[in-house]
């Protein structure tokens, strides 16, 4: 009888120690199950488009720069007006500051340089125009950019569909009008 006792005893032991290891199991389950759900109600990451547009503006001037589109002349750097970037996407991007690191880039490099904002501010003055008026067309920028001493004009613009943004990028000869160097880098994709 005792044997049958030890016996009983003994299984109801080592059926709470399974059930205790198979708790343990669910709450290892349950929780990595908790954690697969809070991961997927997170919400999407939210794109920087300014950061994006930054960095591609800095990557298309790399491209403009190393181009032998303009010969490397420094005793007659050519002049460039540099046309408000046109942002046609939905999304908010600050073109003035892409507008000012394609600039900088391109006048730190020392193979153009930028008209005299004095002068700029008078030209435009003379045409009519407030200091932060766009032009509406090209005849109006090359006017504007003979005016002021320019020989290139950089237009560049923001397009694209759909979160498959690109800055495209154009030099524009402004006595002949010819388009001396374009090309164009993907938002948010480093090397495109």
């Amino acid at each position: 009888m005792k044997k049958i006792v030890y016996i009983a005893a003994g299984l109801f032991i080592l059926s709470g120690c399974s059930s205790l290891k198979n708790l343990g199991q669910d709450n290892n389950t349950q929780e990595t199950q908790k954690q697969s759900q809070k991961a997927q109600n997170k919400p999407p990451v939210k794109r920087d488009f300014n950061s994006e547009a930054d960095s591609a503006a800095m990557d298309i001037t790399k491209k403009l720069l190393s181009s032998t589109t303009v010969s490397n002349d420094q005793s007659n750097t050519p002049l460039i007006f540099i046309e408000g970037v046109k942002n046609n996407t939905n999304e908010y991007i600050n073109t003035n500051n892409v507008k000012d690191i394609i600039k900088s880039n391109l006048v730190d490099s020392g193979k153009y340089g930028y008209p005299d904002s004095g002068k700029i501010s008078e030209v435009k003055n003379q045409l009519g125009f407030n200091e932060n008026d766009d032009f509406v067309n090209q005849s109006q920028i090359f006017q504007f950019s003979k005016m002021i001493g320019a020989n290139y004009v950089v237009r560049s613009n923001i397009n694209g569909k759909s979160n498959n943004y690109f800055l495209s990028m154009n030099l524009i000869d402004i006595n002949s009008g010819a388009i001396k160097w374009s090309d164009k880098v993907k938002l948010g994709k480093k090397g495109e």
